[in-house]
């Protein structure tokens, strides 16, 4: 079977921002994809689009798409694409963000009947809206912009593990 040459996820109808984004099927089919070796865009937009929204947010995914396609991405890596709603104005640009170090929104959960049974479910439900410092992903779309936050497939972290070395030294 051929592999494909990019894989893009979404375009998600709730945002993928800050720590949220470990819990997102969107950003780990991105992350699944570098891992086989295909460069990845994830997509996400806000959870109150109409449908003006969608096709702009769609507008910007394909540019930001064709930029990858063109230019390619650094191995093990993908991008994770939170596209707002469109702003008076249209949109601020495409900013490069940081992953903001809080969650995205609240999540809670709602509990329901499944139709026709008497078996639980639970429902995530998702509030958007947290703050976060001027560059981070979240600030980027509480502000107008399209946040594009380059991540890494692994999350392996040298600093600390040069830490854990010197505390466990090989006999």
């Amino acid at each position: 079977m051929p592999r494909p040459d990019l894989v893009v996820t979404g375009i998600n109808t709730t945002y993928n921002l800050g720590t949220s984004t470990y819990l997102s099927g969107t950003v780990g089919g991105a992350r699944q994809a570098v891992m086989e070796g295909v460069p990845a865009v994830a997509t996400s937009m806000a959870a109150a689009a109409v449908p003006r929204d969608v096709a702009s947010a769609a507008q910007q995914v394909a540019a930001i798409v064709r930029q990858v396609r063109d230019r390619g991405l650094p191995q093990q890596t993908f991008l994770n694409v939170n596209i707002p709603p469109m702003p008076a104005g249209g949109y601020k640009g495409v900013q490069v963000t940081t992953q903001a170090p809080v969650r995205g929104g609240v999540e809670t959960f709602a509990e329901t009947k499944r139709p026709g049974t008497d078996r639980t479910l639970y429902w995530s439900v998702y509030k958007e809206g947290a703050s976060a410092p001027q560059g981070s992903d979240i600030w980027a779309v509480n502000n107008g912009y399209v946040s594009m936050t380059p991540m890494h497939a692994t999350e392996y972290d040298e600093k600390a593990a040069n830490v854990l070395r010197g505390w466990f030294q090989p006999r």
